[in-house]
């Protein structure tokens, strides 16, 4: 038997779950995380809630360094089973550093996602170049606009002006072998300089309802190309993030709602 809870951010849903040394979670994961004959999900947490250390498991079982919306609701977690002593803030340790997480009114939480590299040795990148930004790459006639970079995760953003994106398309990009671990693909529309929407086609997943390191990095791009102001709102189905740039530094800020605890699964 395996005891969790389920949150989403945004409709980005995970299970969250007590760390426990016994249980092969790559095995898990693609268990619990189906939606046809297991609870459901996007992304298996696990919390070891003493030492304030989470990871993260992409639905098929493989491994992901940071989740954006993911330790969102791991803090969710940590502030409704009282592990947080009612603090404003809390520091949580990925696999991708430790990120301080503040605690808003109204379940909103802040985190400080920090800078972003460019780097192709960081992206796991096969290129000709030092980095992949504002790139045509042209896939069956039509041509996208690439750029790529590690933000807490490897991240694709493209810029597009229609979202009706096919499967195909974001598999290609996905798990296109000039990416040797794979990355995540961000379509990024912009609505105005204060505001854009995107979909995220995410690696071991497939397309998500919302992904904040993704919004993160296409903020990102398209406030260093300079088509978007410092503070910005990502659009989505079921809410809203806001990605600001501060001090060199950006920040994400939105929901996570717990929809059910005191979940036993059995395998």
């Amino acid at each position: 038997m395996f005891k969790c809870e389920k949150y989403h951010g945004c409709g980005n849903d995970f299970i969250v779950c007590e760390y426990d040394s016994s249980i092969n979670y790559t095995n898990l994961t693609p268990k619990v995380c189906n939606r046809y004959i297991g609870i459901g999900a996007d992304t298996l947490i696990t919390i070891d809630s003493k030492n304030k250390k989470i990871s993260f498991y992409n639905a098929d079982g493989t491994f992901a360094p940071m989740c954006g919306n993911g330790i969102r609701c791991a803090a969710a977690y940590l502030k409704h089973n009282n592990y947080t002593n009612n603090e404003s803030s809390i520091d949580i340790k990925t696999d991708s550093g430790i990120r301080k997480v503040y605690y808003l009114e109204n379940d909103l939480y802040k985190i400080n996602m920090g800078k972003p590299s460019f780097k192709k040795e960081d992206i796991d990148l096969e290129y000709e170049k030092d980095e992949l930004f504002n790139e045509i790459v042209s896939y069956k006639g039509k041509e996208y606009n690439l750029h790529a970079l590690f933000f807490t995760t490897h991240h694709l953003v493209i810029l597009v002006d229609d979202l009706n994106i096919s499967d195909e398309v974001g598999h290609y990009f996905c798990t296109h072998p000039m990416f040797t671990k794979g990355i995540n693909v961000n379509f990024v529309k912009i609505i105005d300089r204060n505001t854009i929407t995107l979909k995220t086609y995410e690696r071991g997943c497939g397309w998500t309802k919302a992904c904040g390191s993704g919004s993160t990095s296409s903020v990102c791009v398209l406030n260093k190309r300079g088509l978007v102001n410092d503070k910005v709102n990502v659009l989505y189905e079921y809410g809203t993030l806001t990605i600001s740039k501060e001090n060199e530094e950006f920040y994400m800020a939105g929901p996570a709602v717990k929809v059910a605890d005191n979940i036993n699964f059995y395998e």
